[in-house]
């Protein structure tokens, strides 16, 4: 069984043959092909007479992590075999789900996890991830630089569902928290004690020090 595609987008197929009525794959190898150029791949077996599916996961180098594969599309046909003959097949796909790079600008931020590069096809939706920065309220993100001086409309929230058809640099754009301030005039028996104010971004405590 041979699938063409469009060119230079699959690196990897890994295929699956189950007996058809079957939940199992055992004993079914086969043999995958992948042409040169990157534009199809041809799947052969031995077997028995019977009707047989296909399933052939495409896969793409991540942008993101080189070293690892990721799924972008699956075909997956019927394959009928009659005893003591061949069976062959040739399928074209038109179109491919590609893997585009998705890039968290967090301008001296963090994200749980340590996460700063993805990558996702444009018929997977993900929600986008909540980013910390001590002092700062986060308030979205930007799809351009420039909204990160400006207003911008199509700010979006953590927690959001989109997708993405392209390469994509997210911004987060942030605004500074303000911390009041106190003043203190603490005297006992007359004289101004020793006491000091500390500040974090989330509270206020004061350290007093009698001067006894």
């Amino acid at each position: 069984f041979t699938l063409t595609f469009p060119a230079g987008v699959v690196d990897n197929v890994v295929a699956t043959l189950t007996k058809y009525g079957e939940n199992e794959a055992t004993g079914y190898g086969g043999q995958v092909t992948l042409s040169e150029n990157k534009d199809s791949v041809t799947y052969t077996n031995t077997v028995s007479a019977g009707t047989y599916m296909l399933e052939l996961d495409l896969q793409q180098q991540d942008p993101a992590d080189t070293e690892q594969y990721k799924k972008i599309n699956t075909y997956t046909c019927l394959i009928r075999v009659a005893p003591g003959l061949c069976s062959t097949g040739t399928e074209t796909l038109t179109s491919l789900a590609k893997l585009y790079k998705i890039k968290y600008e967090l301008d001296n931020g963090t994200i749980p996890g340590d996460v700063t590069t993805t990558s996702y096809n444009q018929y997977t939706k993900f929600t986008l991830l909540t980013p910390e920065k001590p002092g700062f309220e986060f308030l979205g993100w930007c799809t351009h630089e420039k909204c990160l001086s400006e207003s911008c409309e199509y700010l979006q929230a953590a927690g959001t569902t989109i997708s993405i058809s392209q390469d994509t640099k997210l911004y987060a754009k942030w605004q500074e928290v303000s911390i009041p301030s106190i003043t203190l005039d603490i005297k006992e028996n007359g004289n101004l004690n020793n006491s000091s104010i500390i500040q974090k971004t989330d509270c206020i405590g004061i350290r007093y020090i009698s001067s006894t």
